[in-house]
C-alpha cells in the first residue's frame, strides 16, 4: 500500500482504491488489523480509509436519493381540441421519453377523460387543455 502512494491515486468514483481494498476486506469479515497486515499499512490507517470511505458512500447515497426525488411526476399538456384517439399514444410516447412505464391502457385513459370534472371531452375531442400528470410509479391522473 505504502508503494500505491508514490503513485497517483486510482479513483473508483467517491472511492480511492485502498478505500475500495478496505471496504472489500472488510465485507470479508476481516478485522481492521488482518486488513492492515494483509494490506501493509497500520490499522490506524485502515480505521481511517474504512471512516472515509464509508462517509463517501453515505454522500453518494444522499445524492443518488436527491436526485431521484428531484426526479418527481411528470407534467405536460394536452390542448383543446386534441383528438381523443391521439391522447393515448401522447401519454405513452412521454412515458418512453422518460422512462416510465406507464401502468394504464388505451381504454381506461379514454375512460378517465370521460369521466373528468368537469367533463374535458367532447365528441372526440378534448373541450378545455387538460394537465396529465405520469408518477415516477406509472400512475396517469388528468387535471
Amino acid at each position: 500500500m505504502k508503494q500505491r502512494k508514490a503513485q497517483k491515486k486510482e479513483k473508483y468514483g467517491f472511492l480511492t482504491e485502498e478505500q475500495l481494498l478496505v471496504l472489500k476486506e472488510r465485507s470479508q469479515g476481516l478485522t481492521q488489523m488482518e486488513t492492515a497486515k494483509h494490506l501493509g499499512t497500520t490499522r490506524a490507517n485502515v480505521s481511517m480509509l474504512e471512516m472515509r470511505a464509508r462517509k463517501n458512500l453515505e454522500k453518494a447515497a444522499e445524492t443518488l436519493k436527491a436526485y431521484e426525488s428531484s426526479l418527481g411526476d411528470h407534467k405536460f399538456k394536452i390542448e383543446e381540441q386534441t383528438s381523443l384517439r391521439q391522447i393515448p399514444t401522447l401519454l405513452f410516447k412521454e412515458g418512453d421519453k422518460f422512462g416510465i412505464h406507464l401502468h394504464t391502457n388505451v381504454v381506461d385513459i379514454v375512460e378517465m377523460l370521460k369521466t373528468m370534472q368537469p367533463p374535458g371531452v367532447k365528441g372526440r375531442l378534448i373541450s378545455r387543455s387538460i394537465t396529465v400528470t405520469i408518477g415516477r410509479d406509472g400512475r396517469v391522473s388528468f387535471s
